[in-house]
């Protein structure tokens, strides 16, 4: 064993070097704690003086030993010691982050929650985000992010605030001593020296070494690294460690398996291993001296492409150290010495910011990257080097640096100037980038490090050098002189690109001043366009010096897949953008000529060649690269133009130079024609120049620009001035075409300044004219056919691209695939077109305006191929006669857009922009407001004024329904504005456009009393001045009047039948006349003024103008004669074909005459009087019908005399059968009354009765009928439900919500905020949000307990039918589906016989037969019995028990032949008995069993003879429902046999989901099955009750109806009473062996000796009888049992065996819930663990339902007897009584005995209804007075039950007529005392489902049999001492009766947010990433994250389980979206959020 000197013996250095052997090489929290020891002891040395600045109380313990940000709990980033500072909070993973776009800077200024809510943003544009990773921070308190002042509350300062901080300061820096602020810096340094040691012997590739000898010798390489700190004596490392690195790219799953596999270890240390790589970034798997054992681990591990390293154990001992290093420079961050805040940050800054002399060279070559720029972007006199491809010699070609310094230009912005704009710079010579600093060393060390030390590294920065804004700036130059290198790592080698340093860019280059300076001082533009030009070129990252020229790029690169170089951009932007920046990129002429060799690089790549002879087969994806590179592309194209728009004199240079570089484009492209030297000599010329201006002229007598292509002359013969002009050859469907010409793009954006580039502008610039600048030309003489021609090709590209995509729509392209579709949509897709699409556009419209406009509406003609067509002729050689029209359309529809578009060409501002946006998306109809802003650029849309121009423009509709969502129209006051020729509208918008304005149009002519057809006005916007004014001359050319003539020509020609090209070709001629600058308009405008003052160029001479063209020019016709346009118009004015634009001809018409010469206004008059000559000749109005109007009016009248012969027909039939049409119309065909009486007295109630059907139909899947010919049922759906709640009487707030419930729970309640304990969150008096006020109160209330539910099953359906042979096909081919599509999530689980609805994909697991027809419903039916009360429980209840006991007792023999001699006394027992399945055919029952007959005969009563036939002592059961007359075939039973085979099956799994059955069997036996459906009964009941509460009930007329059935849906109407009848009919069929009925009869035996407890037909204890088999049953207490669910029980017996009628059962049950509640109510109130709701001072008399309880003072005193007389008997104390009555006040007891109460007689009516076919009166009837009365009144006296006043004097009775029932009654409670007391009660099992079974398995005695544990839970512990014994084990559970709630949420989603960061999962103890509300309970969970998930899923679905069964509604937070879970499924819906638009955001993007 080595021995090491002391510790304290070492300096720090020595001790850090030496900790690996310390801690033997495993770092551990031990380790940590001494560590951090050690540094701390530094600070002071030996004085322990200095210790209590930092630790006042102590180091502390645990986990925060040594945490200054626990010792100084004060500091913060919200304390004082910040006012005045910036906040710099770092956002954490999943926190909320919001965003002012009012405030500001840019969209990545940002706040966190508490400075937001301390800041004013009253009527902003907020937004919040949920943050994707940590790494963000804070703005507050930073000057540069705002545009305007921020005031915060935390970081604002004020001027006491900065007089106490310098005062602080200078006292703090004079008073600590120089020894600790020396030892303080010194340990800082060597910590950060050591840091830097380490890692720069790290690897920054993760692979696993070869063998052990490469291992060995990087541990060696190592070694030299650190040997500074290592002894002399050191010996080689035999120690090593394998080390599994984090990525994004391999599961959980994956990783555990193969690290079990590799280092065998258990599957719970491979999973530990796995969660902290994933959460640490890292973990050391196995640490050994067997290196080849290491190496073999590791290679097997990294087979899966895992990061995998096997390095010493002193090396990764140290980078652990390193970890703990940067957490302790976070935490010293924080902290303070003393009370001085901010001295330990600045000494970390200064720390990081000095040069580390240690460096090595070779460990970085970012010195070099902003060193000097080339020559050829910098001198006067450079070169540019060009190949000539057939000579060796390098020709050069020089360039001029034409822009102006800053300083002679006038400035833009008067606040900032240069002197501004250095002072605030920090000016750093050049020459300290060739040193290395420590801060340059850890960025460069980035890519070495793991996930949790690089977030951390990243935190430090920001809390030590952002948040100073000194050392910010200092850190901005850093980052930019490392840049290369870190974008280098990012894009080609990381990993783990997410937690790159590179993208800490966003936190320095948004700043202003950093940007400008780096900008200005460091050129670090051009570091970023070399970064681009080297990467697309030599997919590497390469400086300004690596820049090839010549190099040319590939889409199918590598660099064009790796999308990561979109961060380079977004840099790029937040470099550019700033207007500081602005103003200094000018003055730095590099940068323009980089950026245009840049994107030249992309100028026509990937270009598209048409196929003609067969269709692509491969498809290359390459375009799709293409486009993402656009994207980014184009929009640096934008924001580079906004750099060069400061001066008139610096946009016309930039422009000069872009059009040089298409220029140079041209010439050096691949397809040029010009030789290499004569390539370069023209380029050296026009560098020489400067300009191109003089290149035609001298010593070169041609342009090789012009002769790159080819011209050909086009000829328009057709035309009388025979019309030729020579443009560019090219044909877009031969040629290749390209869609990116970025260049094009970029000089476009620069024109776009028009007030720029004004005529009076430019002539301070020596320029007459826009056209000569464009020209390159200072005079007008000499522009020379050579300039039009160059400008004529440089515009033919964008011109091509408007074709092609007209082309590529016609189906021109269709060969080439989806591909060029693609690129079809996307081009002009809104996040492209604004940038791209409109871009071509506007230099087609500048070629209008710079060439002559003829010319270029020639070129158009020519590019889309229709000269033939404009000449007249049909036939084309390219296009058949469908593409022919629509091309024809289209081009129309572009002449069209090119001169009304005017968005750009008149100078709109953004403002104006986005109205127009706007206005022409709501249009169409009112959008959604994420609608409409994904019809708008991205650009306009996140712009400030957008939301205050909607608000403007539009009316806002909030949403109306859940499903609904706001939406925005617009106000008719702007609909004016809208033009159906938007540039960005589509043929359908344009049509839908049309029709809503010629609409609204219509409208307004009919309210002026005008019948006129509706015209639409073109709507152009006027340009007043610029180099656009002339844009419509191109309207008034002679070519334009001929292309207008031979459109409507062909369309007259019926050779194209279009209604589309006469409505395009008429809008131009209507632009032409409302053109501004046409002739007659200069006139009306002047009005007879001096035309001397229009000095613009194109008016030096008049040209003839549209209408004298239109009038002169004359076209041939078929007939040999000529006419002009004019002429031709006249006669589609007249001709019938064209009637529906006679409207429109009419309005041009109108304006020849108005506007021409005497020559049009003379055709016209001619005319005119020709037609009506004519007309006069022809003297019938019929000529004008057209064919198709004839043809209507005629359909029209035989219509008319069809409809009248019809109505005598009926008429006549109507005399004839008067008899048929009589008083029957207004009764209610639904009742029929019965009685001898028609009317009965006013105290009696009417009797009604009627027939119900049962349903029927089509079967869905054979859409046949469901006859009796084949058996059909009914799909459902049996499940488990959690929906029955029990009272929590330990939650006092569950408690008032009972006290607090409305008295009628059929009446509808407001549902605007939940009810109950959900709605205490809602304070209307609270401010929105989270303030101040509110940060700490509870923002969500809880959740109801997941211990307090009740679990049971539950049916439903979707109401549709199917044959039961169509079933088991549909079931059998899903059962297929899934065997044959095993790896698909199918949405049914066959295992769990569930499927799928074919018709409405309802999920089901059942089909319940119908073999009834009918079902007779009466009123009062059995709610009118045929004995008194009293009578039937005096003599019939004896009379029939006997009867049950005799029948049992003579069957028992012969059971005992069946093998059951002594049949167990206990109901779980009877259970143990497996019952076998019967057969397929029942036989006849045994002479010898009564039971059995008596099924039989109650079968055939029930289901085989009609209603009448029931017989009055089975008076009690329900009506009949009819089948056929014939009996059942066997065919029906076989197939009734399966379904209810089936129904077994689903019942067993269903239970099991409830509690899972135990054993070797998990079969349900048929006769538990039988019960399992009388809870399903009982409990479908209940759930229906409970989900009509708070439900207004409302009969069909409208009025309040008396009970809660009219409210349910008749499906679940119907599904009841099929199960009611389902239940017996199954207990006949499958329950018919002896030994089933045995115990059957015994079961039924069991119950009825529980519900009559101590009857007198009962011997008492002391004088049973054995042979009394009654006598001798052990039964549990009947109060814990739910009597409801009896009651439903009872009614699914064979009831006519003991005859016991229904309404008294439910009377005496009702009777028993009472005494239930009584008991409950005073045993909570006295046990402490829930009596906490009485001592709740809200409880008070002074509630207004008490007082008005205080006029029935007798019932509280009959009241307060009861309750000492129920509780005195169930054993509790007096003085326990004596309490309660005195806690708990009587109006108050009685509200609460009545809210209990009401769920059971709500339920009662459900049930009555369901089985026995009660259905209760309607409103209105006058012998019902209850209008005005509460729902339990109501129905109490309904159902003729006593009143609680009645029932509360029942115990005094017990000589009266309520004798046996106050028997009855005392029996339940003493049962209950004596089974509490009774030790030995584990032989007694419960008969049933109890009422307080609060979780399916709740302990139950030892046995292990699965039935006892189902229905055996009262188990109790010893006697306590406390009065009532055993009240904690046996309590009475009473159902919650409040209205159903979920988890009450915040109103405000952000509240939510801050909830759940807050929140720890209770099951992985830390705060969810992605937390998960459940809605049921309350909890957070974690939504699919490994840490809390096992095998059976994620914790959602764990969770589920436990809480509420097989379903789970969870919200899940940061997502904004409902999670419903059922099974092993789910799905997702809307969360109940909307934004202040009206909609859901569904992931919050």
């Amino acid at each position: 064993m080595n021995t090491h000197p002391q510790p304290s013996t070492l300096s720090l250095e020595q001790y850090l070097n030496l900790c690996p052997k310390l801690f033997d090489y495993r770092f551990s929290e031990r380790a940590s704690v001494l560590i951090l020891e050690r540094l701390f002891s530094e600070f002071w040395k030996t004085n322990e003086e200095y210790k209590t600045l930092f630790f006042p109380d102590g180091p502390g313990d645990g986990s925060s030993t040594y945490k200054l940000s626990f010792a100084q709990s004060e500091v913060g980033e919200y304390t004082t010691a910040h006012k005045g500072k910036m906040c710099g909070h770092v956002f954490k993973k999943g926190e909320s982050v919001y965003h002012c776009k009012n405030c500001a800077l840019d969209d990545t200024c940002a706040f966190c929650v508490r400075c937001f809510h301390a800041t004013n943003h009253e009527g902003h544009n907020v937004t919040f985000s949920i943050t994707a990773s940590s790494g963000g921070c804070c703005d507050c308190g930073d000057p540069e992010a705002w545009r305007v002042p921020i005031s915060c509350a935390y970081h604002t300062s004020d001027p006491s605030t900065s007089e106490l901080h310098e005062f602080e300061k200078q006292q703090y820096e004079s008073l600590l001593p120089q020894d600790l602020l020396d030892s303080v810096q010194s340990t800082i340094s060597t910590v950060l020296d050591f840091m830097l040691e380490t890692f720069s012997a790290s690897p920054d590739c993760m692979k696993v070494p070869e063998d052990a000898e490469s291992a060995k010798k990087e541990a060696r390489q190592a070694a030299k690294c650190i040997k500074k700190g290592l002894d002399e004596g050191h010996e080689e490392e035999t120690l090593f460690a394998v080390v599994l690195w984090n990525d994004e790219q391999h599961s959980f799953n994956e990783v555990i398996a193969h690290v079990e596999d590799a280092i065998k270890c258990t599957e719970l240390d491979a999973k530990r291993i796995a969660e902290k790589v994933d959460s640490y970034g890292r973990e050391i798997v196995t640490i050994s001296d067997d290196l080849p054992l290491l190496l073999d681990q590791a290679k097997k591990i990294s087979n899966i492409n895992l990061a995998v390293t096997v390095r010493s154990a002193r090396d990764t001992f140290r980078e652990a150290m390193c970890g703990l290093f940067i957490n302790w420079l976070r935490d010293l961050s924080t902290g303070k010495i003393g009370s001085h805040p901010t001295l330990l940050r600045d000494m970390i800054c200064e720390e990081l910011c000095k040069e580390w002399r240690e460096a090595n060279s070779g460990n970085s070559t970012a010195a070099d990257d902003m060193d000097t720029v080339p020559s050829d972007y910098m001198s006067d006199e450079d070169d540019v080097m060009i190949q000539d491809d057939n000579d060796s010699e390098a020709i050069l070609y020089e360039s001029r640096d034409y822009i102006m310094p800053l300083e002679d230009a006038d400035p833009m912005d008067e606040d900032y100037t240069r002197e501004e704009i250095e002072a605030n710079n920090i000016r750093v010579n050049v020459e300290d980038f060739k040193k290395t600093l420590r801060l340059d060393q850890f960025l460069q060390f980035d890519l070495r490090l793991w996930k949790e030390a690089r977030a951390g590294l990243w935190k430090l920065y920001i809390g030590t050098l952002v948040v100073n804004p000194i050392y910010k700036k200092y850190m901005g130059v850093r980052f930019a002189r490392n840049y290369r290198d870190l974008v280098e790592a990012f894009l080609t080698k990381d990993r783990e690109p997410e937690h790159s340093i590179i993208l800490f860019s966003l936190q320095l280059f948004t700043v202003p001043t950093i940007a400008t300076m780096l900008v200005n001082q460091y050129n670090f533009p051009s570091t970023i366009f070399a970064i681009l030009h080297t990467f697309f070129t030599k997919d590497k990252i390469g400086g300004v010096e690596s820049i090839d020229r010549k190099a040319r790029i590939s889409c199918e690169s590598d660099a064009f897949k790796n999308r990561r170089y979109f961060h380079i951009f977004y840099d790029l932007k937040y470099i550019v953008t700033p207007s500081l920046t602005q103003r200094v990129i000018p003055e730095h002429p590099q940068y323009l000529k980089l950026y245009l060799d840049l994107i030249m690089l992309f100028q026509g790549m990937n270009p598209n060649v048409r196929a003609t002879q067969q269709h692509v087969e491969y498809e290359n994806d390459s375009w799709i690269h293409a486009f993402n590179l656009t994207l980014q592309m184009a929009k640096s194209c934008r924001q580079m133009s906004e750099c060069y728009n400061v001066d008139s004199r610096v946009l016309i240079h930039t422009i000069r130079q872009v059009l040089v570089k298409i220029y140079e484009w041209i010439l050096t492209r691949g397809d040029n024609k010009n030789d290499g030297k004569k390539i370069a000599a023209w380029l050296r010329k026009a560098k020489k120049y400067g300009t191109i201006d003089k290149i035609s002229h001298g010593e070169h007598d041609d342009d090789l620009i012009a002769k790159s292509e080819d011209f050909h002359t086009i000829r328009f013969g057709s035309h009388p001035k025979h019309l030729e002009f020579k443009v560019v050859k090219f044909n877009v469907a031969a040629a290749p075409v390209s869609f990116h010409n970025p260049l094009h793009w970029f000089l476009a954006e620069l024109l776009e300044n028009i007030k720029l580039l004004d005529d009076n502008i430019l002539a301070h610039n020596s320029l007459p004219s826009f056209k000569n600048m464009m020209l390159s030309s200072t005079e007008v003489s000499e522009i020379t056919d050579l300039d039009i021609r160059r400008l004529q090709l440089a515009f033919d590209f964008p011109l091509r691209v408007l074709v092609l995509l007209i082309q590529i729509r016609a189906g021109i392209w269709v060969r080439n695939g989806f591909g060029i579709r693609g690129q079809c949509h996307h081009y002009r897709e809104v996040s492209l077109r604004e940038n791209t699409y409109d871009e071509d556009l506007f230099l087609v419209q500048t070629a209008l305006v710079v060439l002559d406009p003829e010319l270029v509406l020639g070129t158009i003609v020519d590019r889309f191929e229709l000269v033939d067509w404009v000449n007249g002729r049909q036939t084309s050689a390219l296009y058949d006669r469908t593409q022919s029209i629509f091309v024809a359309e289209e081009f129309l529809t572009l002449l069209i857009v090119l001169v009304s578009e005017r968005g750009n060409a008149a100078g709109l501002d953004p403002e104006q922009k986005i109205r127009r946006e706007i206005i022409h998306g709501l249009c169409l109809g009112p959008l959604a407001y994420s609608e409409l802003t994904k019809r708008i650029p991205e650009r306009l849309s996140e712009d400030s004024k957008f939301d205050e121009m909607l608000s403007y423009l539009a009316t806002y509709r909030p949403p109306d329904s859940l499903t609904d969502h706001g939406t925005y129209e617009l106000k008719d006051d702007f609909f004016d504005e809208v033009d159906p020729y938007f540039v960005h509208y589509t043929r359908n918008n344009r049509e839908e456009a049309e029709e809503v304005l010629k609409m609204r149009l219509k409208k307004k002519l009919e309210s002026q009393g005008k019948s006129a057809q509706p015209v639409l006005i073109p709507k152009l916007i006027p340009i007043t001045s610029g180099p656009y004014i002339n844009l419509g001359d191109v309207l008034h050319t002679r070519l334009m009047n001929q292309i207008i003539y031979y459109a409507l020509r062909h369309v007259k020609s019926d050779f194209t039948k279009s209604d589309t090209l006469v409505d395009e070709a008429l809008q131009l001629v209507m632009m032409a006349f409302l053109d501004e600058n046409k002739d007659y308009a200069n006139m009306i405008d002047r009005k007879g003024k001096s035309r001397a003052m229009d000095t613009s160029s194109t008016r030096a001479q008049e040209k003839p103008s549209f209408l004298d063209h239109a009038v002169h020019d004359r076209f041939p016709t078929t007939n040999l004669k000529k006419e002009s346009l004019l002429e031709f118009l006249l006669g589609l004015s007249v001709d019938s074909a064209f009637k529906e634009f006679h409207a429109k001809l009419q309005f041009i018409i109108d304006s020849f005459e108005k506007f021409g010469n005497d020559q049009a206004r003379n055709a016209i008059k001619n005319f005119r009087e020709e037609i009506e000559t004519l007309s006069k000749q022809k003297g019938s109005k019929e000529t004008e019908l057209s064919e198709y109007e004839r043809k209507k009016r005629a359909a029209k009248e035989r219509q008319a005399k069809i409809m009248e012969q019809f109505a005598k027909a009926q008429q006549s039939f109507i005399e004839k059968h008067e008899d048929l049409y009589g008083e029957d119309e207004d009764m209610d065909e639904d009742w029929e009354i019965t009685g001898d009486e028609e009317h009965a007295d006013d105290d009696e109630v009417h009797k009604l009765e009627t027939l119900w059907h049962y349903p029927s139909g089509t079967c869905i899947v054979c859409q046949e009928e469901t006859t009796a010919s084949q058996m059909y049922g009914m799909l459902g759906l049996i499940q488990p439900s959690s929906m029955m709640r029990q009272t929590p009487f330990d939650d006092k707030d569950y408690v008032m919500e009972i006290i607090e419930l409305p008295e009628s729970l059929d009446r509808k309640y407001d549902r605007t905020v939940p009810y109950g304990v959900a709605s205490k969150l809602y304070d209307p008096h609270d401010k929105p949000g989270i303030n101040e006020e509110n940060l700490d109160k509870p923002l969500l209330s809880k959740g109801f307990p997941s211990k307090s539910c009740r679990p049971g099953l539950y049916a439903s359906t979707c109401g549709h039918l199917m044959h039961v042979k169509c079933f088991e096909t549909y079931f059998a081919s899903l059962e297929q589906r899934h065997q044959s599509q095993l790896a698909r999530n199918h949405p049914e689980d066959v295992k769990r016989k569930e499927f799928m609805c074919p018709l409405c994909k309802s999920l089901g697991n059942t089909l319940l037969p119908i073999v009834w027809k009918t079902k007779k419903e009466m009123f009062p039916g059995v709610l009118e019995p045929k004995t008194y009360f009293n009578t039937w429980l005096n003599e019939e209840v004896p009379s029939n028990l006997k009867k049950l006991e005799k029948s049992i007792q003579l069957q028992l023999p012969v059971s005992a032949n069946a093998a059951i001699a002594g049949i167990p006394s206990d109901y779980g027992a009877l259970f143990e008995i497996t019952s076998s399945l019967p057969q397929p055919r029942r036989r006849s029952s045994s002479s010898t069993s009564r039971f059995r007959e008596a099924i039989n005969q109650l079968v055939h009563e029930f289901w085989r003879q009609p209603t009448s036939s029931i017989s009055s002592n089975e008076a009690n059961s329900s009506p009949a429902s009819v089948v056929d007359a014939s009996t059942m075939t066997e065919d029906e039973d076989k197939d009734t046999r399966k379904m209810y085979e089936r129904l077994v099956e689903v019942l067993r799994i269903s239970s099991e989901q409830l509690s899972p059955l135990e054993g070797p069997s998990a079969r349900v036996h048929l006769l538990k099955s039988v019960d399992i459906l009388w809870e399903l009964f009982g409990g479908t009941i209940t759930c229906v009750e409970i989900a009509q509460r708070g439900v207004a009930s409302t009969s069909t007329d409208g009025l309040p109806s008396f009970t809660l059935v009219d409210s349910i849906s008749t499906q679940m109407l119907t599904l009841l009473r099929v199960l009611s009848e389902t239940i017996p009919k199954y207990t006949n069929i499958m329950v018919s062996a002896p030994l089933g009925e045995v115990k059957l009869k015994k079961f039924v035996a069991q119950r009825f000796r529980e519900l009559f407890a101590d009857h007198p037909a009962f011997p008492t204890e002391d004088n049973k009888t054995g042979g009394s088999f009654l006598a001798n049953l052990k039964v549990g207490p009947f109060l814990l049992e739910d009597p409801f669910l009896v009651l439903a029980e009872i009614s699914m017996y064979p009831a006519s065996l003991v005859q016991f009628e229904f309404h008294h059962l439910m009377r005496l049950l009702y009777i028993a819930e009472i005494v239930r509640i009584i008991i409950a109510i005073g045993e909570s109130s006295i046990d402490p663990q829930t009596r906490g709701w009485v001592d709740n001072p809200c409880i008070s008399i002074g509630n207004p339902n008490y007082e008005q309880a205080q006029e029935r003072q007798r019932e509280f005193v009959s009241i307060r007897k009861f309750a000492a007389w129920a509780l005195h008997t169930t054993g509790m104390a007096d003085r326990d009584i004596i309490q309660f009555l005195n806690d708990v006040p009587e109006p108050l007891l009685y509200k609460m005995v009545k809210t209990f109460s009401l769920p059971f007689l709500r339920k009662c009516a459900i049930l009555m209804n369901a089985k026995y076919g009660v259905v209760y009166p309607k409103p209105g009837l006058e012998s019902l007075e209850m209008d005005e009365v509460d729902e339990h009144t109501r129905l109490y006296k309904l159902f003729r039950l006593p009143s609680l006043e009645e029932i509360f004097a029942i115990p005094e009775s017990r000589s009266g007529n309520d004798a046996v029932l106050a028997t009855i009654m005392n029996g339940w409670c003493s049962r209950l005392y004596s089974w509490r007391q009774d030790s030995s009660r584990g032989s007694v099992r419960s008969t049933s489902r109890t009422a307080n079974t609060v979780l399916p398995n709740v302990s139950s005695s030892s046995s292990s049999s699965s039935s006892q544990t189902q229905f055996h839970t009262h188990q109790l512990l010893p006697v306590s001492q406390t009065t009532p014994p055993r009240i904690a084990e046996a309590k009475i559970r009473l159902n919650h009766p409040a209205i159903f709630e979920l988890v009450g949420l915040p109103k405000r989603l952000d509240a939510l947010f801050e909830i759940s960061i807050r929140k720890v999962c209770e099951k992985c103890n830390s705060v969810p990433h992605d937390p998960a509300l459940c809605l049921l309970c309350g909890d957070f969970v974690c939504f699919q994250s490994y840490c809390c998930s096992d095998k059976d899923g994620g914790e959602c679905n764990i969770h589920a389980r436990c809480c509420a069964g097989n379903i789970g509604m969870y919200l899940l937070v940061k997502k904004c979206v409902l999670l419903l879970l059922h099974g092993d499924n789910g799905c997702f819906m809307n969360a109940p959020y909307l934004d202040t638009h009206g909609e859901v955001d569904l992931g919050l993007k």
